[in-house]
């Protein structure tokens, strides 16, 4: 009886050696694993940490295209780019949303030219009328949009939108019929000369009137 014993005890020992062996084997991996992740972080983290101090990356040029209202002065003060800055730790959305706060403004680009270019690419609001609102002359683009007040420096040889403004409500379908007209003549050439538009009126019974520089009159 001892002997049956002694051997189920000696195979159990055994057995909870052989585990004991695997549950260590397991956990030197775990460990290398962990080693090895932690070195490759490691460094990692060090070339990246080189990388942004390096003077190789850092912006030596910065060129600004599209510009028609605005200079190249203007987007670079409204960019306020940090003298040397890295061109990876750069912020593009940030430097687009400074850029965006000038109502000339319709979209703007943000590119990199590695190692040392940035490149921003603007594209500007076209007015094509003025609209007189609250004692005020407004400049409107294409869409009917009034995006800044006129001021000096401004383009003013432009038609004024007269009319189109009651208590202070913005009669739209009339503003976009009016610059609808006014494409349309700057652009047809199987039409008589009637001179340059100075005024378009908005009349909500009588409709659209037509003044030129010449000082002829059109009803529409």
């Amino acid at each position: 009886m001892k002997k049956p014993f002694r051997l189920r005890f000696e195979a159990k020992k055994n057995r909870l050696k052989r585990h004991a062996d695997e549950v260590l084997r397991e956990i030197g991996r775990a460990l290398l694993l962990t080693g090895g992740i932690a070195a490759v972080t490691a460094l990692l983290l060090f070339g990246f940490d080189l990388t942004i101090r390096s003077s190789t990356l850092s912006i030596r040029e910065t060129v600004v295209r599209g510009c028609k209202e605005l200079t190249e002065k203007d987007i670079l003060t409204l960019a306020a780019i940090r003298p040397a800055a890295n061109i990876l730790t750069l912020n593009p959305d940030a430097i687009a949303r400074r850029i965006r706060t000038n109502p000339w403004i319709r979209e703007v680009f943000i590119g990199r030219e590695f190692p040392d270019r940035l490149v921003i690419v603007i594209r500007e609001r076209k007015a094509v009328a003025l609209l007189q609102k609250q004692g005020g002359l407004y400049l409107l683009d294409s869409n009917g949009a009034p995006f800044k007040r006129m001021e000096s420096g401004d383009e003013p040889n432009l038609p004024v939108l007269t009319g189109l403004v009651r208590e202070g409500i913005t009669d739209e379908a009339l503003v976009m019929k009016s610059i609808a007209l006014l494409i349309y003549l700057a652009d047809a050439k199987d039409i008589p000369a009637i001179g340059a538009v100075s005024e378009v009126h908005g009349n909500e019974t009588f409709g659209l009137s037509l003044f030129t520089e010449t000082g002829l009159c059109l009803q529409l």
